[in-house]
Protein backbone atom coordinates (compact mmCIF):
# COMPACT_ATOMS: atom_id res chain seq x y z
CA UNK A 1 0.00 0.00 0.00
CA UNK A 2 1.46 3.36 -1.00
CA UNK A 3 1.26 5.83 1.86
CA UNK A 4 2.26 9.36 0.99
CA UNK A 5 1.52 11.13 4.25
CA UNK A 6 -0.57 11.05 7.39
CA UNK A 7 -3.11 13.05 9.35
CA UNK A 8 -3.22 13.11 13.11
CA UNK A 9 -6.03 12.53 15.54
CA UNK A 10 -6.44 15.89 17.26
CA UNK A 11 -8.12 14.93 20.53
CA UNK A 12 -9.24 12.26 22.94
CA UNK A 13 -7.57 9.02 23.97
CA UNK A 14 -5.59 8.70 20.73
CA UNK A 15 -4.60 12.36 20.48
CA UNK A 16 -1.51 12.84 18.33
CA UNK A 17 -1.78 9.37 16.78
CA UNK A 18 -1.03 9.42 13.05
CA UNK A 19 -3.46 7.95 10.54
CA UNK A 20 -1.89 7.00 7.19
CA UNK A 21 -3.16 8.70 4.05
CA UNK A 22 -3.00 6.40 1.02
CA UNK A 23 -2.11 7.88 -2.31
CA UNK A 24 -5.57 7.79 -3.92
CA UNK A 25 -6.72 10.32 -6.49
CA UNK A 26 -9.32 12.71 -5.10
CA UNK A 27 -8.77 11.72 -1.46
CA UNK A 28 -9.32 14.82 0.67
CA UNK A 29 -8.96 14.23 4.43
CA UNK A 30 -10.86 16.68 6.62
CA UNK A 31 -8.30 19.24 7.87
CA UNK A 32 -7.20 19.27 11.52
CA UNK A 33 -8.73 22.65 12.33
CA UNK A 34 -12.09 21.64 10.82
CA UNK A 35 -12.10 18.42 12.88
CA UNK A 36 -11.15 20.35 16.01
CA UNK A 37 -14.11 22.71 15.54
CA UNK A 38 -16.49 19.87 14.64
CA UNK A 39 -15.62 17.85 17.71
CA UNK A 40 -15.92 20.91 19.93
CA UNK A 41 -19.50 21.15 18.62
CA UNK A 42 -20.03 17.43 19.28
CA UNK A 43 -18.40 17.35 22.73
CA UNK A 44 -21.68 17.16 24.70
CA UNK A 45 -23.08 14.30 22.60
CA UNK A 46 -20.18 12.16 21.30
CA UNK A 47 -19.76 9.93 24.35
CA UNK A 48 -21.43 6.57 23.70
CA UNK A 49 -22.60 7.56 20.20
CA UNK A 50 -23.05 5.01 17.42
CA UNK A 51 -21.53 6.60 14.33
CA UNK A 52 -21.77 6.04 10.56
CA UNK A 53 -18.84 7.41 8.54
CA UNK A 54 -19.95 7.37 4.89
CA UNK A 55 -17.33 7.87 2.17
CA UNK A 56 -14.86 7.33 5.00
CA UNK A 57 -11.69 7.92 2.97
CA UNK A 58 -8.87 7.83 5.53
CA UNK A 59 -11.38 7.09 8.31
CA UNK A 60 -10.05 10.00 10.35
CA UNK A 61 -13.52 11.38 11.19
CA UNK A 62 -14.68 8.05 12.58
CA UNK A 63 -11.39 7.42 14.36
CA UNK A 64 -11.57 10.88 15.90
CA UNK A 65 -15.10 10.05 17.13
CA UNK A 66 -13.86 6.80 18.72
CA UNK A 67 -10.91 8.61 20.28
CA UNK A 68 -13.35 11.02 21.90
CA UNK A 69 -15.71 8.41 23.32
CA UNK A 70 -18.06 7.15 20.59
CA UNK A 71 -19.08 3.56 21.35
CA UNK A 72 -18.86 2.19 17.79
CA UNK A 73 -18.22 3.40 14.25
CA UNK A 74 -19.38 1.86 10.99
CA UNK A 75 -17.09 2.94 8.15
CA UNK A 76 -18.43 2.76 4.58
CA UNK A 77 -15.91 3.20 1.77
CA UNK A 78 -15.91 2.01 -1.84
CA UNK A 79 -12.14 1.95 -2.36
CA UNK A 80 -10.65 -1.41 -1.35
CA UNK A 81 -7.23 0.05 -0.47
CA UNK A 82 -8.78 2.66 1.78
CA UNK A 83 -10.96 0.02 3.49
CA UNK A 84 -7.86 -2.06 4.13
CA UNK A 85 -6.01 0.93 5.61
CA UNK A 86 -8.97 1.79 7.88
CA UNK A 87 -9.25 -1.86 8.99
CA UNK A 88 -5.53 -2.00 9.79
CA UNK A 89 -5.70 1.23 11.78
CA UNK A 90 -8.76 0.00 13.72
CA UNK A 91 -6.92 -3.22 14.51
CA UNK A 92 -3.83 -1.34 15.75
CA UNK A 93 -6.02 0.88 17.96
CA UNK A 94 -8.27 -2.03 19.01
CA UNK A 95 -11.21 0.13 17.97
CA UNK A 96 -14.82 -1.06 18.10
CA UNK A 97 -15.57 -0.59 14.43
CA UNK A 98 -16.89 -2.27 11.32
CA UNK A 99 -15.41 -1.44 7.95
CA UNK A 100 -17.71 -2.08 5.01
CA UNK A 101 -16.57 -2.09 1.37
CA UNK A 102 -19.59 -0.54 -0.38
CA UNK A 103 -20.64 2.26 -2.67
CA UNK A 104 -22.31 4.94 -0.53
CA UNK A 105 -24.95 5.55 -3.19
CA UNK A 106 -25.95 1.89 -3.24
CA UNK A 107 -25.64 0.82 0.39
CA UNK A 108 -27.30 -2.56 0.68
CA UNK A 109 -29.84 -3.41 3.35
CA UNK A 110 -27.32 -5.64 5.11
CA UNK A 111 -25.12 -2.59 5.74
CA UNK A 112 -27.92 -0.59 7.35
CA UNK A 113 -30.52 -3.13 8.44
CA UNK A 114 -31.54 -2.79 12.06
CA UNK A 115 -29.01 -0.06 12.78
CA UNK A 116 -29.71 3.42 14.05
CA UNK A 117 -27.01 6.04 14.21
CA UNK A 118 -26.61 8.91 16.64
CA UNK A 119 -24.15 10.65 14.35
CA UNK A 120 -23.56 10.43 10.60
CA UNK A 121 -20.55 11.87 8.80
CA UNK A 122 -21.37 12.61 5.15
CA UNK A 123 -18.30 13.84 3.29
CA UNK A 124 -18.35 12.39 -0.25
CA UNK A 125 -16.33 13.75 -3.16
CA UNK A 126 -17.78 17.23 -3.61
CA UNK A 127 -18.95 16.75 -7.20
CA UNK A 128 -20.38 13.25 -6.64
CA UNK A 129 -24.04 14.20 -6.18
CA UNK A 130 -24.26 11.56 -3.43
CA UNK A 131 -25.62 13.85 -0.71
CA UNK A 132 -29.36 13.62 -1.49
CA UNK A 133 -29.47 9.88 -2.36
CA UNK A 134 -27.52 8.90 0.76
CA UNK A 135 -29.71 11.04 3.04
CA UNK A 136 -32.84 9.63 1.38
CA UNK A 137 -31.59 6.04 1.79
CA UNK A 138 -30.84 6.61 5.48
CA UNK A 139 -34.26 8.16 6.04
CA UNK A 140 -36.06 5.33 4.23
CA UNK A 141 -34.14 2.78 6.30
CA UNK A 142 -35.08 4.52 9.57
CA UNK A 143 -31.36 4.76 10.32
CA UNK A 144 -31.38 7.93 12.40
CA UNK A 145 -31.63 7.51 16.17
CA UNK A 146 -33.69 9.97 18.16
CA UNK A 147 -31.99 13.40 18.11
CA UNK A 148 -29.41 12.20 15.57
CA UNK A 149 -26.87 14.62 14.18
CA UNK A 150 -25.56 14.74 10.62
CA UNK A 151 -22.25 16.35 9.69
CA UNK A 152 -22.10 17.48 6.07
CA UNK A 153 -18.95 18.71 4.36
CA UNK A 154 -19.13 20.40 0.95
CA UNK A 155 -17.16 22.78 -1.18
CA UNK A 156 -17.58 26.36 0.03
CA UNK A 157 -19.07 27.19 -3.39
CA UNK A 158 -21.61 24.34 -3.45
CA UNK A 159 -25.31 24.93 -3.26
CA UNK A 160 -26.68 22.99 -0.30
CA UNK A 161 -30.18 22.22 -1.56
CA UNK A 162 -30.50 18.65 -0.33
CA UNK A 163 -31.29 19.17 3.37
CA UNK A 164 -34.65 17.57 4.24
CA UNK A 165 -37.44 19.72 5.61
CA UNK A 166 -37.54 19.53 9.37
CA UNK A 167 -33.81 19.23 9.87
CA UNK A 168 -32.39 22.01 11.98
CA UNK A 169 -28.98 23.47 11.33
CA UNK A 170 -27.00 23.53 14.57
CA UNK A 171 -23.74 25.01 13.28
CA UNK A 172 -22.16 26.08 10.00
CA UNK A 173 -18.69 27.30 9.21
CA UNK A 174 -16.19 27.75 6.37
CA UNK A 175 -12.48 27.11 6.24
CA UNK A 176 -10.83 27.86 2.91
CA UNK A 177 -12.70 25.86 0.25
CA UNK A 178 -14.58 23.78 2.85
CA UNK A 179 -18.07 24.45 4.18
CA UNK A 180 -19.02 22.21 7.06
CA UNK A 181 -22.36 22.03 8.80
CA UNK A 182 -24.00 20.09 11.58
CA UNK A 183 -27.73 19.31 11.54
CA UNK A 184 -30.22 17.72 13.89
CA UNK A 185 -32.59 15.35 12.11
CA UNK A 186 -36.34 15.56 12.55
CA UNK A 187 -37.00 12.29 14.37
Amino acid sequence: MSVQSSVRIVGGAWRGRKVPVCEVEGLRPTPDRVRETLFNWLMPTISGAVVLDICAGTGVLGLEALSRGASKVFFVEQNKRLCQAISEMCEVLQADAEVVLADAGQMADEVLSGKQFDLVFLDPPYQSKLYAPVIERLMQGNCFARNAQVYIETSANSEVDFIPMGWQQFRSKRAGDVRYELYYTDV
